[in-house]
């Protein structure tokens, strides 16, 4: 189910946004993603889109090719087309080069830490505050970053045209991006403190929905309908993530299919009730005994109900029917460490295999390298487990933190070997981002 990580930094948090982490919803977000990407010469893993936990209507580019949603713009969505249009329109940007990219070098920052840095530039620029955390702390972050993330006309407009193609060569109906931006269109009439934050940062025109129009009219695609499973999958994001954001809701739906129990079960355990979650999840699994995601979020409510070794067999059942999937892995690893054979080589060497399959899959996950610490300080291994410290440090922009961890790392490593290369081939971006910095 969705785990969700805030950053720790206190002046970050007063910003409320949070990155929420999901298989489920990744996974579906990628499976309606890939012909889109692929269509726009991209591999489906080569551009991640991070979920940003926010009521504003919004989607950004930042740090390299990374697409940041906002929950209120999936939840403004009426359909898997409108969702299409977005992300086509952003893979637009990502195309032609139109990066939002902060004063500092952040394509090799965790996703929490490009999201800070994205924000913590645009308050220094919407405050004159040097200092990041106090340029946030300031407030007035909302009306800053609409600044900094603001594209041109000219950007806004190439990337209708280059997402109008994208869709169309994906074979999908651009209907959904017209209509999309039809819905915004009232918002341009009232004062920019009560527009959405994607009509400030995505200039609305005329002419860019008179150009929608036409395309749309003479789409061979007009009227058509994206494939029922990306609908499906849509819809079953927003019914989760209406558990997940606003359990009372969810508890009011009158409906009894699965979409509708399963986004119950997420809004009981939302509010704390965890044995009415995991009795309402016992009822999806037997009704799919072999889907990985009823799996793992069974394993996460026990697990955050203190039952660790109960959670771990559902976490492991997941797996097996997701084995590619590196944040399932994480999360079993986690429990992994968490549980009654914590101390034990096997099941620290266990954890660790799983952790460093996550970290091959995904090397922006600070978390990874966190867990990694853990197992491998357990088993005795300190300078390994500095290192990987310092890998953490250096994901959350840490540099001063991460270079003391290298090279008390290096005072134990063997000389020569490969993880002193390691260690110097990360000591040697360290430096690199800190004469960077400094320019």
């Amino acid at each position: 189910m969705v785990i969700s990580f805030l950053i720790t930094n206190t002046a970050f948090a007063s910003a409320n946004l949070k990155i929420i982490r999901d298989v489920e919803t990744e996974n579906i977000l990628k499976e309606i993603s890939a012909p889109i990407f692929k269509s726009a010469g991209f591999g489906a893993d080569d551009i991640r889109i991070i979920l940003v936990e926010s009521n504003d209507i919004n989607a950004f580019v930042a740090g390299g090719a990374n697409i940041f949603f906002y929950t209120g713009l999936i939840m403004a969505a009426d359909n898997v087309e409108e969702l299409a249009g977005v992300i086509a329109h952003e893979t637009s940007h990502i195309a032609s080069g139109h990066l939002i990219r902060s004063r500092q070098d952040i394509e090799n920052a965790s996703y929490q830490t490009i999201l800070y840095n994205v924000l913590a530039a645009a308050a220094a620029i919407g405050t004159g505050e040097t200092g990041a955390a106090t340029a946030i702390a300031t407030g007035g972050q909302n009306a800053a970053m609409r600044g900094f993330l603001k594209h041109t006309r000219s950007h806004e407009s190439a990337a209708d045209q280059g997402g109008v193609n994208f869709l169309n060569n994906a074979n999908f109906t651009i209907d959904g991006m017209l209509s999309f931006l039809k819905k915004l269109e009232d918002q341009e009439l009232l004062p920019a403190s009560q527009q959405s934050e994607y009509i400030r940062t995505h200039p609305l025109t005329r002419d860019r929905i008179s150009f929608l129009e036409n395309k749309v009219d003479s789409s061979k695609n007009k009227g058509k309908k994206m494939p029922e499973k990306y609908q499906a999958g849509f819809d079953r994001i927003k019914m989760k993530l209406t558990g997940y954001l606003y359990p009372e809701r969810a508890f009011l739906m009158k409906t009894t299919d699965r979409n509708t129990k399963y986004a119950k079960a997420v809004g009981k355990y939302r509010r704390n009730d965890k044995n009415a979650a995991i009795k309402i999840m016992d009822e999806l699994i037997k009704l799919e005994p072999k889907n990985p995601y009823f799996q793992e979020f069974k394993g996460q409510i026990l697990f955050e109900n203190g039952k660790i070794d109960e959670a771990i067999p559902y976490y492991r059942k997941a797996i097996k029917l997701l084995p590619d999937s590196d944040l399932l892995r994480l999360s079993l690893a986690h429990a992994l460490l968490q549980s009654s054979g914590k101390n034990n080589s096997k099941v620290l060497n266990e954890a660790i295999k799983n952790i460093n399959f996550s970290i091959n899959k995904d090397r922006k996950s600070a978390r990874s390298y966190r867990l990694l610490s853990i197992a491998y300080g357990r088993l005795g291994n300190k300078p390994i487990a500095q290192l990987n410290l310092a890998e953490e440090a250096l994901l959350n922009n840490k540099l001063d933190n991460a270079d003391k961890l290298v090279n008390y790392s290096l005072k134990d490593l063997k000389k020569n070997s490969k993880d002193w290369i390691k260690a110097n081939d990360l000591l040697a971006e360290i430096n690199n981002r800190k004469q960077k910095n400094k320019k």
